[in-house]
C-alpha cells in the first residue's frame, strides 16, 4: 500500500500544479485586481475556471488517500489513536472537493448576472459575490476545517511514533493551518510536503527514513546529529576490527614426505 499511497501523493502534486496553471495562466489571464474585473475575467474562460476547480477537488481526494495511509501506519504503532478520525478525513475531503466545484459554478452564474446588469461597479460585484449560496460556503468551510484537523492530528502523531521527521511533520502541520488561515497560498507548502512524504513512503528519502518503518514500533526519527554519531561509530568499528589471521602453513616435514611419495610414483 505504500507504493499506492506514494503514487497518490505524486498525483496530488500534479493535480495541484495543473490547478494553479489553469486557474492563473488561462482563467485569470487578464490579471483582475478587484471583483469588478474578476467576474468578467472568469466569464471569458468558463471551461478553464471549472476545470481548475475539478483539478483542485481531485487533488484533495488524492491527499485524503495519502493521509489515510499515514494514519493507518501511525495507528499500528500507536493503537490509542482514535479510529474515528479517518472518517472525518474522508467526509471532509468529499465536502471540500464538492464545494470547490460548486463554488466555481456559483461564481460563473454570478458573473453572468453581473454582466447582464447595467451596474458594473465594484460594489455591485462585491454584493453579488457576498450573496452566494450559504450551503456551498458552509460545505467548503466544513471540508477545509476537517482537512486541516486531519493534517494536524496525523502529522503530530506520525512525528511521535517516528514515521516522519520533525521538520516534515511541522511542514504538514503548517499545511493544515493554512487550510483555514490562508495567510499564504497553501499549495506551495502542500506540494513540497506531498513530494517529500511520497519519497518517504517509497524509502527514497535522501537521508533514509526512520527505523519505525522497518520495526513496526514507535521509535523516534533520528536527528541529524544522531545519524552522524552512528556513522562515526560504524567507521570506528570497521577500523578497530581485528584482521583475519593467516591460514597456518603446512610443516616442512609434511611437504617433504609428499614430495617423496610423488617421486616414488
Amino acid at each position: 500500500m505504500g507504493r499506492l499511497a506514494a503514487a497518490a501523493a505524486f498525483v496530488s502534486v500534479a493535480l495541484l500544479v495543473g490547478y494553479v496553471v489553469v486557474q492563473q495562466v488561462i482563467a485569470l489571464a487578464d490579471r483582475p485586481s478587484n471583483s469588478a474585473e474578476f467576474l468578467p475575467a472568469i466569464d471569458k474562460h468558463p471551461g478553464a475556471w471549472v476545470t481548475a476547480a475539478v483539478l483542485q477537488g481531485l487533488s484533495v481526494l488524492a491527499l485524503a488517500v495519502v493521509l489515510w495511509y499515514l494514519f493507518a501506519a501511525t495507528r499500528y504503532r500507536q493503537p490509542a489513536l482514535p479510529g474515528w478520525a479517518v472518517y472525518i478525513l474522508f467526509v471532509a475531503a468529499v465536502l471540500l472537493a464538492a464545494a470547490s466545484v460548486a463554488s466555481a459554478l456559483s461564481q460563473l452564474d454570478i458573473a453572468d448576472r453581473f454582466l447582464a446588469s447595467a451596474n458594473h461597479s465594484k460594489k455591485h460585484a462585491d454584493d453579488l459575490l457576498g450573496d452566494r449560496s450559504t450551503a456551498s460556503v458552509a460545505l467548503g468551510a466544513a471540508g477545509a476545517l476537517g482537512i486541516a484537523l486531519s493534517l494536524v492530528l496525523i502529522n503530530v502523531n506520525a512525528m511521535r511514533v517516528g514515521l516522519v521527521s520533525r521538520f516534515l511533520g511541522i511542514v504538514g502541520v503548517l499545511v493544515g493551518g493554512l487550510q483555514v488561515l490562508p495567510l499564504l497560498p497553501p499549495f506551495v507548502l502542500e506540494i513540497a510536503w506531498l513530494g517529500a512524504i511520497g519519497l518517504v513512503f517509497l524509502d527514497r528519502w535522501p537521508a533514509g527514513r526512520g527505523p519505525a518503518w522497518e520495526t513496526g514500533e514507535a521509535i523516534p526519527w533520528p536527528t541529524a546529529a544522531q545519524r552522524a554519531d552512528a556513522r562515526m561509530e560504524a567507521e570506528d568499528a570497521d577500523e578497530t576490527a581485528p584482521e583475519p589471521s593467516p591460514e597456518p602453513s603446512e610443516p616442512s616435514s609434511q611437504r617433504s614426505n609428499k614430495r617423496k611419495r610423488k617421486r616414488r610414483r
